[in-house]
C-alpha cells in the first residue's frame, strides 16, 4: 500500500514538473516570436519614415502618393510613393527628383527608385529591394486644415505583420502586431500652410 501511495505521489510530481516545463517553453517561444516580428516591423517602418522625412513638394504638388491616390491616378494598388530631392537640391524644380516607391507583392514589401522624369509606379515582383515580409501596409495622406489656418498635414502609415505572414494569426505560434506612425515631412510642413 505504501508503495502504491509513493508511486502515485511521484507520478503527480512528475506530471507537475513536465507541465511547468511545457508552459515555460511555450512562453519563451511566444516571447521570442513576438520580439522578432516587432523588430522586423520596426525596421520596415524606420525605412519608410526615413524616406518620408526626405519628401519634397508643395501644397499643389505634395510629392507623396498614398495608396488611395496611387490607385485613383495610376491604377496601382498596394503602393506608396514618395518624391525625394535630387542629390543637388533644386527647390521648386521637381523635374530632376526621383520617386521611391514601396509595393506589397503578396507578403513581400519591395522598395524601388524611379529617376526623373518617370512617374511613380509599382515595384515589380522582383524589382528593387525586398525590405521585409508584411501581412499588409496601408498609407494615407491626412490634409486637415485647422480653424486657425495652421492645419494638420501628415502621412499615416500602418503595417500589419506576423511571425509567418502567410499563416493565420495565433497568439502563441504566429503573433501579429500592428504599427502605426504619423510622419510630417519637414519640407512639406512649411510649404503646406
Amino acid at each position: 500500500m505504501e508503495l502504491l501511495v509513493a508511486t502515485i505521489a511521484v507520478s503527480i510530481i512528475m506530471l507537475g514538473v513536465v507541465s511547468i516545463d511545457q508552459a515555460l517553453r511555450q512562453s519563451h517561444k511566444s516571447t521570442s516570436r513576438n520580439s522578432l516580428v516587432s523588430m522586423r516591423s520596426s525596421a520596415i517602418m524606420l525605412n519608410i519614415t526615413k524616406t518620408a522625412q526626405e519628401a519634397t513638394g508643395d501644397k499643389l504638388n505634395k510629392g507623396i502618393y498614398d495608396e488611395a491616390s496611387m490607385l485613383s491616378t495610376h491604377s496601382v494598388a498596394n503602393t506608396l510613393c514618395i518624391r525625394k530631392e535630387a542629390a543637388v537640391p533644386t527647390p521648386g524644380d521637381y523635374t530632376d527628383d526621383s520617386w521611391v516607391c514601396y509595393t506589397q507583392n503578396t507578403f513581400d514589401l519591395r522598395m524601388c527608385t524611379f529617376p526623373s522624369p518617370q512617374l511613380p509606379q509599382a515595384c515589380g515582383a522582383s524589382a528593387g529591394t525586398s525590405i521585409g515580409q508584411v501581412v499588409g501596409i496601408d498609407s494615407s495622406w491626412v490634409d486637415t486644415p485647422g480653424s486657425t489656418g495652421s492645419g494638420s498635414f501628415y502621412l499615416e502609415v500602418t503595417i500589419t505583420n506576423r511571425y509567418d505572414p502567410a499563416a493565420a494569426k495565433d497568439t502563441f505560434d504566429n503573433p501579429e502586431i500592428i504599427l502605426t506612425t504619423r510622419i510630417s515631412p519637414p519640407a512639406l510642413g512649411s510649404s503646406m500652410e
